[in-house]
C-alpha cells in the first residue's frame, strides 16, 4: 500500500515523506524549473523578470512551506535558479554571469538590494504562523493533538522534539526558535505563567527571569501580586530579584480586569547578521520612487551597484578580452567611465546641459547621487535628463 502511495498527492502536498526529504520535496523545484522554462526565449527586460520572480516564482512554494520544512538544499537551489533566470540574457545559452550573490539580491530595496526572499527564512515564518495558532488557540483539535502527543506537561515554547516525531510535527518544531525570539506572555492574573523559564519581561534583551532564588521555583507569576489588591508586591520582588528586574517588573501594568494570560507576537530578525551595503541615508527610498520606466530604474540599480558587465568586470571573472575601453581605448572601462567620464557619454550629459566634473566621484553611485545636490535637477536630476 505504501508502493501505491509514494509520491502521490493530496491537496498538492505528498501523501508520504520518506527518509529522503528533498527527493520527496523535488517536485517544488520541479515546479519552478517548468515554469522558468516556460519563460525562455521570451524578451523580457529585467523589470518584467523581477515581477515575474516576485508573483510567480516565489509563490510556488508557499503553501508547501507553511506545512514542511524544505531542506536547506532545497531552498538554495531554486535561489539558485531564480538567481540564474534573473542574470541571464537572452544571448547567453547558459546560466549568465553572477554579479552579485542572492545574500545582496534580497536585501530589501530601500536599502539597496532587489527585495527577494530567502526562502529558508521565509519556510521559517511561514511555519511560525503555525506554531503561533497552537500558542492562541490551545483548545482546537490540533493543538490538542499535537499537545497529547508531544508537549503534554508543558506549553509549546518548552516543547521538545520527542520521540519518532512526525515530519509535519518536526518542521513546525523547527520554527520554534524564530517563534520565541518574539513571543512574551501578557501578564493577566498570572496564574499560568511560570516565573521561571517563561518569556514574560516586556525586555528586549531578556525576557526570561534571570534571578535563581529558591523562592521562585515552581511558583508563578501571581505570587508576585498582592493578595487583595490588583497590584504587585512590591517588597516581595525586591526581595527576590536584582533591582533591574525588579524595575522591570514593577513597571508592567496590571489592569483591573482578571483575565488569563496571553502571548503578543512580534516576529524579529535582529540576529541574523546583516550584509553590508552601498548606501542606508535614505538614498534608496527615494532612488525606487523616480519616476522613470522600471527598465530604466533597472539599469541605474545595476549601474550603481558595480553589477553591470563593464570590461573590467569581465575581466574580473575571466572573460578573456581587455579591460580598456572599446570607445575611447584610453581607460580601464568601469561603469563611472563608461557611463559619465568616456568622451562619447560626457558629451551626451553636457548636450543636457549638464557639467561633468572627472574628478567629482571615483564610483557611479556616488556620481548620481551627487546630482541630488544640485539645484537645477529636480528628483535627483534624472527626470529631466533621462526622460
Amino acid at each position: 500500500m505504501n508502493e501505491a502511495l509514494e509520491g502521490s498527492l493530496y491537496l498538492g502536498l505528498p501523501n508520504i515523506i520518506g527518509r529522503n526529504k528533498k527527493a520527496m520535496l523535488g517536485f517544488i523545484k520541479n515546479k519552478v524549473i517548468a515554469r522558468i522554462n516556460s519563460w525562455d526565449g521570451k524578451f523580457l527586460s529585467r523589470a518584467g523578470k523581477e515581477i515575474l520572480l516576485k508573483t510567480v516564482i516565489q509563490s510556488l512554494p508557499t503553501y508547501a512551506m507553511s506545512v514542511f520544512l524544505l531542506p536547506l538544499g532545497t531552498c538554495k537551489e531554486i535561489e539558485k535558479l531564480m538567481a540564474s533566470f534573473w542574470w541571464k540574457t537572452n544571448s547567453n545559452k547558459g546560466r549568465g554571469i553572477i554579479w552579485m550573490s542572492w545574500d545582496c539580491l534580497a536585501i530589501p530595496k530601500d536599502e539597496g538590494g532587489m527585495g527577494f526572499r530567502h526562502l529558508h527564512d521565509f519556510n521559517l515564518a511561514m511555519l511560525a504562523k503555525q506554531d503561533w495558532r497552537l500558542l492562541c488557540n490551545p483548545n482546537s483539535l490540533v493543538a490538542k493533538v499535537y499537545k497529547a502527543k508531544y508537549f503534554p506537561h508543558t506549553d509549546f515554547l518548552s516543547a521538545k522534539l520527542g520521540n519518532n516525531p512526525s515530519f509535519v510535527w518536526r518542521s513546525i518544531w523547527g520554527a520554534q526558535d524564530v517563534v520565541r525570539l518574539g513571543a512574551t506572555r501578557v501578564i493577566g492574573d498570572g496564574t499560568t505563567t511560570n516565573i521561571l523559564g517563561t518569556s514574560w519581561l516586556p525586555n528586549v534583551h531578556n525576557r526570561c527571569v534571570s534571578s535563581t532564588h529558591p523562592g521562585l521555583q515552581n511558583n508563578t507569576v501571581s505570587s508576585l501580586m498582592q493578595m487583595d489588591n490588583r497590584d504587585w508586591d512590591s517588597e516581595v520582588i525586591l526581595d527576590l530579584f536584582p533591582t533591574h528586574e525588579a524595575d522591570i517588573i514593577l513597571g508592567i501594568h496590571l489592569t483591573n480586569t482578571i483575565r488569563p494570560d496571553f502571548c503578543a507576537y512580534q516576529l524579529l530578525q535582529t540576529e541574523k547578521p546583516a550584509v553590508p551595503t552601498q548606501n542606508n541615508s535614505g538614498f534608496w527610498r527615494k532612488f525606487w520612487h523616480l519616476k522613470i520606466p522600471p527598465k530604466v530604474l533597472n539599469l541605474l540599480w545595476r549601474a550603481i551597484t558595480d553589477s553591470l558587465p563593464t570590461c573590467v568586470n569581465l575581466v574580473t571573472k575571466y572573460v578573456p578580452i581587455s579591460a580598456q575601453c572599446p570607445v575611447c581605448r584610453t581607460q580601464p572601462e568601469t561603469a563611472i567611465h563608461a557611463l559619465v567620464h568616456c568622451s562619447f557619454a560626457a558629451d551626451c550629459w553636457r548636450s543636457f546641459g549638464l557639467p561633468i566634473n572627472a574628478a567629482a566621484s571615483s564610483s557611479f553611485g556616488g556620481w548620481f547621487e551627487s546630482l541630488q545636490q544640485t539645484g537645477d535637477n529636480d528628483q535627483f536630476g534624472t527626470k529631466r535628463i533621462l526622460l
